[in-house]
């Protein structure tokens, strides 16, 4: 990138096009940092933007895969899914990309949510590349940030700080999580409610396990020491909902508290009869799964089986449906995990149905809400409880 020695230039870019933005300003130097008087310490930035070039631009963090899965008519066509593990993980959101340069062989990056950065999201240090000008690119690669947020971002060389600048990251669902070594990774935060309100973020994820993943990818392993910061620094975890059976069962090594409360999925899953969620040992073990969601001290909280797929995918249905979610994106919801290593999941599977034809006799003629919420009722999971849930977890 070319400057003059009388322009700073930030520069923004998609992986389709570069917009330029000059600001004229004389520089000097300064303690080791090529500075400006009005952007001190910073000579360039450039950041990895959706839209916009200009200051306060939106940025999706959804890849073009995620993004035409919604679409996807193979979806509303009857079929059997699937369900064979596969090698290709396409749950990983697309990083925004930071890129700027310097005189100094440190700097950092810091995004707030606030413009006097009391509170930070994230500080990381850039990796450095010495440039044939003598000068220093730094570059940090950033994901798992919240939707529908305002940012605020400035690098820092030394004392000095650039000027703050502004994104948006566009309320587009679901919220994917980087869990290095962990797949199908997503906040439940975010989905719309009938009531208008919305699903909090931040509070509860859904994924699979933390052990040797369930892939026929070769080599798999654990999570890594970096997924785990992730998951106990980034996201804060308090509590792993492990919805395993007991042979499979292991804590996240760091995690504060540790539920063991295995778990089967749809109608036909599980228990003496193949009544799944249905069966009386079921219904124990919903209720205290959602006496679990009840206490506010759980969380962020984390629940799993292996994939993410089945056990977790029918309990998040429960949980969204008590919640007010529409069926549509409940189903959608459900479906996400096509994109993950844990093969396919179809609405339409014949597991699916029988689910869905079962609840239907809960409440005869009622809606999925109400169909879900009286099935909850007869698990032992009150009114009240229900609103408890609901108070911690809309906003």
């Amino acid at each position: 990138m070319k400057m003059s020695s009388s322009n700073m230039r930030y520069e923004m870019k998609t992986e389709q096009s570069k917009f330029h933005i000059s600001n004229l300003q004389p520089k000097r130097k300064k303690a080791g940092c090529l500075i400006s008087k009005k952007y001190p310490a910073v000579l360039s930035m450039t950041v990895l933007l959706a839209s916009e070039p200009q200051d306060g631009a939106k940025v999706s963090f959804l890849s073009r895969e995620q993004k035409a899965f919604f679409n996807d008519p193979h979806r509303a066509k009857p079929h059997t899914p699937d369900i064979e593990p596969r090698k290709t993980d396409l749950t990983r959101p697309v990083p925004v990309d930071f890129v700027w340069e310097g005189g100094t062989e440190k700097s950092v990056l810091q995004i707030s949510g606030s413009a006097d950065f009391k509170k930070l999201v994230r500080q990381v240090e850039g990796k450095s590349r010495k440039l044939k000008n003598g000068r220093i690119r730094f570059r940090a690669k950033i994901v798992n940030l919240e939707l529908g947020r305002k940012y605020y971002w400035r690098a820092a060389c030394g004392k000095k700080f650039s000027a703050v600048r502004t994104f948006t990251t566009v309320a587009e669902q679901p919220r994917w999580i980087s869990v290095p070594n962990v797949t199908n990774v997503r906040d439940l935060g975010g989905w719309k409610t009938a009531s208008g309100k919305r699903i909090r973020q931040g509070m509860l994820f859904r994924g699979g396990q933390f052990d040797p993943p369930w892939t026929n990818q070769p080599g798999g392993s654990a999570v890594t020491e970096a997924g785990r910061r992730v998951l106990l620094e980034d996201l804060k975890l308090h509590t792993e909902l492990d919805l395993r059976s007991g042979k499979d069962k292991g804590a996240l090594r760091g995690i504060p508290r540790y539920e063991l409360i295995p778990f089967s999925a749809y109608a036909t899953w599980g228990g003496p009869q193949g009544q799944g969620i249905f069966s009386a040992e079921q219904r124990k073990q919903v209720k205290k799964i959602f006496e679990l969601l009840a206490d506010p001290a759980a969380y962020p909280l984390y629940f799993h089986c292996q994939g993410g797929g089945d056990r977790t995918g029918t309990l998040a249905f429960l949980l969204e449906t008590m919640l007010g979610v529409n069926d549509a994106d409940c189903l959608n919801d459900y479906e996400l995990s096509n994109l993950s290593v844990s093969g396919e999941r179809s609405r339409l599977s014949e597991v699916w149905t029988k689910f869905m034809e079962k609840l239907e006799t809960v409440v005869p003629g009622g809606s999925r809400q109400e169909q879900v919420c009286g099935f909850l009722r007869e698990c032992g999971v009150t009114d009240d409880m229900q609103a408890k849930i609901r108070s911690l977890l809309l906003e």
